[in-house]
């Protein structure tokens, strides 16, 4: 209730701000961008419905992977704490739209070693997928707030011992 006219006050002052002589295609894109990006980060409704438009254009197929290769990992004893931060992952790539990525204050030298044997093991293929398609999806206007999604996920990919997915 409170979120539209704060997201309107919010637009009306940047499009104001980027000034009249740049072209209507550039302010209509802008003013499309900034709505998306306000209405994203201020309504749980447009929160539910970007998570919704996201397992339906590929966030199951992606979380379904996380699951697997998790699975994967797991058949050792020495994958289980890999398969526990690909499981993260998925869980992430399920509802992405309202989480976020919170580095844990009890992180030590132990999630630092982890994470480097991640790094080279797997964990830079998956931030390269994740950096790519983040990339692809900025391209276009409607794709942005899909492409932010991604880049969060790049960065739980790269180094994910010691961080945590948490909602808001």
């Amino acid at each position: 209730m409170f979120g539209i006219p704060l997201t309107l006050h919010y637009l009306f002052h940047y499009v104001m701000k980027i000034g009249f002589g740049s072209g209507i295609q550039t302010k209509i894109g802008v003013f499309v961008w900034y709505s998306a990006h306000l209405a994203l980060s201020l309504s749980p409704s447009m929160k539910l419905l970007g998570n919704i438009i996201w397992l339906v254009f590929g966030g199951i197929e992606i979380a379904l992977e996380y699951v697997i290769g998790s699975l994967a990992m797991m058949i050792t004893i020495i994958g289980i704490p890999f398969g526990l931060q690909s499981l993260k992952l998925g869980m992430l790539a399920l509802w992405p739209f309202g989480s976020r990525v919170v580095k844990k204050p009890t992180s030590g030298c132990l999630n630092t070693l982890m994470n480097i044997i991640w790094f080279f093991v797997g964990g830079v293929w998956i931030w390269l997928t994740h950096l790519f398609f983040g990339v692809l999806l900025y391209i276009t206007i409607l794709g942005i707030p899909f492409g932010k999604q991604h880049f969060k996920m790049a960065h739980l990919a790269l180094t994910p011992f010691g961080r945590v997915p948490h909602r808001q």
